[in-house]
Parts: structure tokens; sequence; C-alpha cells
């Protein structure tokens, strides 16, 4: 008896952990590179990406913003346009950079720490 209690709640616990460890989308990050097409550009302005799910770029709120943990992406609604809606696949995720793909471009982003 005491076995089947015991791995569900290590597993519960392995989990919480794992999941404690991941860095969060939630904050203000400045695009300092757009490689389109071979070329590299260098883009410099802050996208929001709210707790509350509004997704802010340049201080105007543009749409909403929402993780899909199955895809690992990150999925856009706007009406501003094709480059503020769709799925940007995230490449790569710390506390500190952010790198997806969007419709081929590959983005990156610096946390802005404010």
């Amino acid at each position: 008896m005491k076995k089947t209690l015991l791995l569900p709640l290590i597993l519960f616990v392995f989990i919480g952990l794992t999941n404690a460890q991941k860095p969060e989308i939630a904050g203000s990050w400045l695009l300092t590179r757009a490689e389109v097409d071979g070329e590299i550009q260098p883009p410099y302005f802050v996208s929001d990406f709210q707790k509350s799910g509004a997704m802010v770029m340049m201080g105007i709120e543009v749409g909403t913003w929402k993780f899909n943990k199955n895809g690992n992406a990150i999925v856009l609604e706007s009406d501003f346009g094709e480059d503020f809606s769709g799925e940007m696949s995230v490449l790569s995720l710390t506390e500190k950079e952010l790198v997806v793909d969007k419709d081929g471009a590959k983005l990156f982003y610096l946390r802005l720490d404010q």
C-alpha cells in the first residue's frame, strides 16, 4: 500500500520541480535581431507578452498570445495583420533569451529587467 502511494507522490514532486525550473515567456522582451532569407536585420523594438494574455508592441496593444505546450509555440491572434498572427515556434527559451521561428524568420529576443 505504501509503495502505491509513494510512486505517485514522487512523480508529482518531480513534475512540479521540472515545471518550476522552466523560464516564463510572460514579460518584456527586446527584439535584437531577425534573420530573414539569410539576411540579418537589427529591428530593436520591445514586445510585451503580458501575463493577462495581451500582446503589446512598442506600447500599442496589437492582440493576444498564449503558449501551446504541446506544440512548443506561442500562438498569436491579432487584427493588425499576419505579422502579428499565427504561431511562433520556440527554438530556445532561457531566463534571458528567447529565440523563435515565425514563418521562416528567426527572431532573437533578450529579456528586459524593468
